[in-house]
């Protein structure tokens, strides 16, 4: 038997799955687990049970499983990390994925993994013996599949905790943009603030009602929003411009979208993804996306949905006044 942890760990347990199928019954798989694990054709027939629909499973790895000839099978709330072929038996911490946390790829860190693998036939009966309990509660998975799981892989993934350096998204904005590139948070500036009665007639119809947001003076949606692509999840940083100036509104994620976009629900966030946004932070900001509605890179009144990640571009663009006169977060 031996305890592997770190690169060890990785090295080994490719070497022993190499040739021959194998079963894993190991939660998440992110982007990169195939290529970590040395996977090949030889993999046809293999089994791996995973909790598929957990948001932690990357769909484009379960689609690489698949064109091998991998069976997919999916147990809901399976925690394990078990690795299995006749001759080995490796049981420990280490999903295909980085801990379930939607980090993989680049972001895939093993030296905090560990565990034991073992050529032990009673060790590896036992595990044959618990693999076949798995099997009792799992379904097999199709490839048409693939469409829901990416919904919940992206939802996750667009949750995924910031790099532990950064702490405020002016910073993020300002020095560290990589970071938004593939996550679904925006930027809407809008300048009516009241919504007509048949919205909130929408809105509460639906079961929604949030009187602590009403008595404040919030509207707790956005509306006559049909044209954005926005789903549950997303994350909109929000500014209210009229008279020529702007008020910075919230950070809220979406509850849900109604009736095509007609009402968007949303619910405000005191720490998008962990990021401090304080309202001084929020209205320096503000200042900055002004100069951009004044030089016409942001159409108002129009309510536009602007990705994060491209109004970052935009701050950095040469001529933008303050864009890059505050220095980022160190590393």
């Amino acid at each position: 038997m031996k305890f592997l942890s770190g690169n060890a760990l990785v090295s080994e347990l490719s070497a022993a799955l190499q040739g021959q199928p194998f079963d894993a019954a190991v939660a998440y798989w992110g982007k990169g687990a195939v290529e970590l694990l040395g996977l090949g054709s030889w993999a046809r027939g293999s089994r791996i049970f995973c909790d598929a629909f957990s948001g932690a499973c990357n769909p484009s790895t379960l689609r690489q499983l698949f064109d091998l000839g991998v069976e997919i099978w999916d147990c809901p709330g399976l925690h394990a990390k078990v690795y299995l072929t006749d001759q080995v038996l490796f049981s420990g911490s280490a999903n295909a994925s980085a801990n379930g946390l939607g980090r993989e790829d680049d972001e895939l860190k093993l030296g905090l993994e560990a565990g034991l693998l073992t050529h032990d036939p009673a060790l590896i009966g036992k595990a044959e013996e618990w693999l076949h309990g798995i099997i009792g509660r799992s379904s097999r998975l199709k490839p048409d599949q693939l469409a829901k799981i990416e919904e919940a892989w992206r939802a996750r993934r667009n949750q995924r905790p910031m790099p532990t350096k950064l702490r405020a998204l002016e910073d993020v904005l300002l020095g560290q943009s990589e970071v938004l590139s593939d996550r679904r948070i925006f930027l809407c500036v809008f300048t009516e603030v009241e919504p007509p009665k048949e919205r909130w007639d929408v809105y509460h119809k639906q079961g929604y009602n949030e009187p602590a947001l009403e008595e404040d003076g919030q509207v707790p949606f956005f509306w006559d929003a049909h044209k954005w692509d926005v789903r549950s999840g997303d994350l909109i940083l929000s500014y209210h411009h009229t008279g020529g100036r702007l008020k910075y509104d919230a950070m809220s994620i979406v509850r849900d979208v109604l009736d095509g976009g007609a009402v968007v629900p949303v619910i405000p966030v005191k720490k998008p993804l962990g990021l401090r946004l304080d309202p001084p932070q929020a209205n320096r900001i503000g200042m900055r996306i002004s100069t951009l509605i004044a030089s016409g890179e942001i159409d108002v009144p129009t309510p536009q949905l602007v990705p994060l990640a491209t109004l970052a571009e935009l701050l950095r663009t040469p001529g933008i006044k303050g864009a890059t006169d505050r220095p980022v977060a160190p590393d």
